[in-house]
């Protein structure tokens, strides 16, 4: 009887990491790279280039000039302007490139919650996404997504090894995600910590746990708010990024789009109801797979059996808490920016369905013909 050389099975799998990930980083690149040069938007764009431009003038960040989000949104632009003034175009290169390393992060994150080809189709189906948010450069939270994404990877670790030091440095993550953006840490803070409670029965273990994303959270939370103290005070900062932000959200509500056909078969048509199918069904996903979860957990700890499903639990809440930043202006643009973790959820969802097909090599055209849907939808 044969065995398999454990090594040959190492050298494959490390050629299929190389392999996907090459694959995921060569396509997100080349989408992107399609819109440097085109798209228009005067508002999304020009704000932080502007804001940049007093800067580098000589102003201070939300005292000469009007800024709604962390100081680190600003930062594509602020090199842009001082590297290649006005700075427009190499302001999009930085984009992008925060677009394609969330992308390889993301199917890194895949790969811990389900097999690899079905996490390449869930960041084939992120990278191809979105194509009027990334025409109009309306999707800053994707792209920010990024920390937040290697904050979950630290989670990941932190289940497969044991070793609970892994918290402090998925904590620092976010603590680096809340300089650039707040949503997202926020989204997936609260996923994790709802994960914790059910990976492990100890509450001791959940308060170390909590204290040590917390510590990693504030080894750079505690500098940056130190140094907008001194500049601006946080009396400033409290007010421009949550009291007038939430002030201008609820200024440009909008509803959530109705559940209907196209009202006309073109693509503006059938663009519009697939919004509104999205905005319905986005919510029953995440609900489906937070009590699937549940209903795992209860189960396993019935036959006082390890809970093996709190990576994806978390994910699940996370992209839950995410999509909430999309109900508030109920539109595309906010809907695309909160898609990153719902991107792997719909790809786990299309690996449980995969199961139902017995050959290995029909699955496989499966996800071929399922990213061939994605590229055409997009």
């Amino acid at each position: 009887m044969r065995t398999q050389d454990p090594t040959k099975s190492g050298a494959r799998t490390h050629k299929v990491l190389i392999g996907h990930l090459l694959a995921v980083v060569a396509v997100s690149a080349g989408y992107e790279s399609l819109f440097i040069h085109h798209g228009l938007n005067r508002f999304d764009e020009s704000w932080p280039l502007y804001a940049a431009m007093r800067i580098h003038a000589g102003g201070v960040l939300y005292h000469d000039t009007f800024f709604l989000f962390p100081p680190g949104h600003l930062l594509s632009a602020w090199l842009a302007y001082a590297w290649d003034p006005p700075g427009f175009e190499l302001a999009r290169v930085f984009y992008a490139g925060f677009s394609v390393l969330l992308c390889a992060t993301m199917y890194l994150l895949g790969r811990r919650i389900m097999s690899p080809s079905f996490a390449l189709l869930g960041a084939l189906i992120l990278a191809l996404a979105s194509p009027r948010g990334h025409l109009f450069q309306l999707l800053f939270g994707y792209r920010y997504f990024v920390f937040s994404a290697l904050a979950l990877l630290a989670f990941s670790a932190r289940l497969r090894s044991g070793d609970a030091r892994w918290m402090f440095w998925g904590g620092l993550a976010i603590g680096v995600g809340v300089f650039f953006r707040v949503s997202p840490p926020f989204a997936v803070s609260a996923g994790v910590a709802v994960a914790v409670m059910f990976g492990d029965p100890d509450w001791r273990h959940w308060l170390r746990d909590w204290g040590l994303w917390a510590l990693g959270a504030f080894v750079v939370l505690v500098p940056l708010a130190i140094w907008m103290q001194a500049t601006v005070g946080l009396d400033v900062i409290w007010r421009e990024l949550f009291v007038r932000l939430l002030a201008l959200q609820s200024a440009q509500s909008f509803p959530i789009p109705d559940l209907a056909l196209p009202q006309e078969w073109s693509r503006k048509g059938i663009l519009s109801a697939f919004v509104g199918f999205q905005y319905h069904f986005y919510p029953l996903l995440f609900a489906v797979y937070i009590l699937g979860s549940l209903a795992l957990w209860s189960r396993a700890r019935q036959r006082r059996q390890p809970f093996e499903h709190t990576l994806l639990l978390a994910l699940a809440v996370t992209a839950a808490v995410f999509f909430l930043r999309a109900i508030g202006r109920s539109d595309e643009p906010h809907l695309d920016s909160a898609f990153p973790p719902t991107a792997l959820l719909l790809a786990h969802l299309a690996s449980l369905v995969a199961r139902w097909i017995p050959s290995p090599a029909e699955r496989r055209r499966a996800v071929a013909v399922a990213v061939w849907v994605a590229a055409l939808a997009s």
